[in-house]
């Protein structure tokens, strides 16, 4: 008794695909274009923000004196950028 084989193989398929040759490649074809035409056509848009933060350097404490604290522009400013800074803000 002969068994009939109703699977399909890999063959089967690129056989198909190999007859419809000239659909396929017209269809990547159009993909294709299309694609170009609307990524050429989208505004060019190149953003990018950065954030750096200065620590203050802390210096080794004397117990046994008192605190001194100097002014720092650069610590200041920094601080002052992260307070006005969108994630803060919102």
């Amino acid at each position: 008794m002969a068994e009939s084989h109703d699977t399909l193989h890999f063959l089967d398929y690129w056989r198909v695909v190999n007859s419809r040759k000239e659909v396929v490649m017209a269809v990547a074809l159009v993909v294709i274009l299309t694609g170009i035409l609307i990524s050429s056509m989208m505004p060019k848009v190149y953003m990018a923000s950065a954030i750096v933060q200065v620590k203050e350097d802390t210096p080794v404490l004397d117990v046994f004196r008192q605190a001194v604290h100097r002014y720092d522009p650069l610590y200041l400013r920094t601080q002052f950028e992260l307070i006005q800074s969108r994630p803060v803000i919102e």
